[in-house]
């Protein structure tokens, strides 16, 4: 018979061998039936969640001297970072050792395959994924409901444990960094406190804008009564009717006013109350004091900083945001038992008709010959 040409013969040839397509195929739903009745029921329990924000983790913005607001979820970067730790090895393993996974799914650990048998049962059985809304969807099917929704549970916990670590690393090394810099800062303060003690006894300056008020009162005043005392003496040795008594106090006053103006003024003064003294002391006092000054309050605001990471630190904040807890499921996920004998019978009714076009069409070729030759 020559190859069919048109519908017709299709017909004809399919109607022809209607019996045997019919047998093969309801024997094949009848096979696939039998060995989806014998499949285990697998329930899946799922657990939703969303991203939080690393915002919430930042003492800047926690504390409001930061000048951006917070963001309480987190973004696709956010997400993605959870992503990849919940198909991390860490969480397989952790799995593997919290839930005895070697001898639930009846693998020998000590096998040369076993740890990549379990790892595969494991990425067959649990699935997490992100949603259409941006939320994380983290299921695990297994035969024990219960022992599914736990495991779902457990995962995600998990997932946000770590994900909470990595932040905690990061200010760890923040406050260690702080640390170091308040000792190096105490440690140079400690440096210029010395100096600046030494400085003053040198010097003779202790409260540069007061002392040189006072010391420049002093100066006018010496001066002033100098020489007006001066003036009352020459005047005084002129008139002969002066008595001696009191043109040799008023030299003595005049003496001592003269010393006590020297030792104000002069450089080579013992005195540390001296304006020459104090003009050489007084500018890098204050360019040390300046310096000071910015250290205090600079390790004033390291301290704050670091009380405020230190107290983020203590009390950890959740890497994620639960919406739903993974409950143990009532309804079996797999197998779809319908599903998998109508597919039988579908792949089983295609090929048939496919074999019995195949027969039709060469039966007549002498395949004997075909071959010898």
């Amino acid at each position: 018979m020559n190859s069919p040409t048109n519908l017709l013969e299709l017909i004809a040839v399919l109607y022809k061998w209607r019996w045997p397509i019919i047998i093969l195929t309801f024997s094949a739903g009848l096979i696939s039936a039998i060995i989806a009745l014998t499949l285990p029921n697998y329930y899946r329990a799922t657990t939703t969640f969303y991203a939080a924000s690393p915002d919430l983790s930042k003492p800047g913005r926690i504390f409001g001297y930061s000048s951006f607001d917070i963001n309480y979820y987190g973004t696709r970067v956010d997400v993605d970072r959870l992503l990849t730790i919940g198909y991390s090895e860490e969480i397989a393993n952790f799995l593997i050792d919290s839930f005895e996974l070697y001898k639930h799914y009846d693998i020998d650990p000590n096998s040369p395959k076993g740890k990549f048998r379990v790892k595969n049962k494991i990425a067959d059985h649990y699935k997490i994924k992100k949603t259409k809304y941006g939320a994380i969807e983290l299921s695990v099917d297994d035969k024990d409901k219960y022992l599914a929704a736990e495991m779902a549970n457990a995962a995600r916990d998990k997932i946000d444990q770590i994900a909470r670590e990595l932040l905690r690393k990061s200010q760890e090394k923040l406050l260690a960094t702080y640390e170091r810099n308040i000792r190096e800062r105490e440690a140079f303060l400690q440096q210029l406190d010395d100096s600046l003690r030494n400085l003053r006894i040198k010097y003779g300056v202790f409260d540069p804008k007061s002392q040189g008020e006072i010391l420049a009162q002093l100066i006018t005043e010496t001066e002033s009564k100098l020489v007006e005392l001066t003036t009352s003496l020459n005047h005084l040795k002129n008139n002969p009717n002066t008595p001696p008594d009191t043109i040799i106090l008023l030299q003595a006053r005049v003496k001592g006013l003269k010393k006590k103006f020297d030792e104000l003024t002069s450089p080579h003064t013992k005195s540390l109350f001296n304006l020459v003294k104090f003009n050489q002391g007084k500018g890098l006092i204050d360019h040390l004091q300046h310096i000071y000054d910015i250290n205090i309050n600079q390790i004033g605001l390291d301290r704050l900083r670091y009380e405020q990471i230190k107290s983020v630190y203590e009390n950890p904040i959740p890497a994620i945001h639960l919406v739903e807890d993974a409950t143990p499921p009532t309804v079996k996920s797999r197998p779809n038992r319908l599903l998998i004998v109508l597919m039988s019978m579908a792949v089983t009714f295609v090929l048939s008709i496919m074999i019995v076009l195949f027969i039709e069409s060469y039966r007549h070729v002498d395949w004997k010959g075909v071959f010898k030759s």
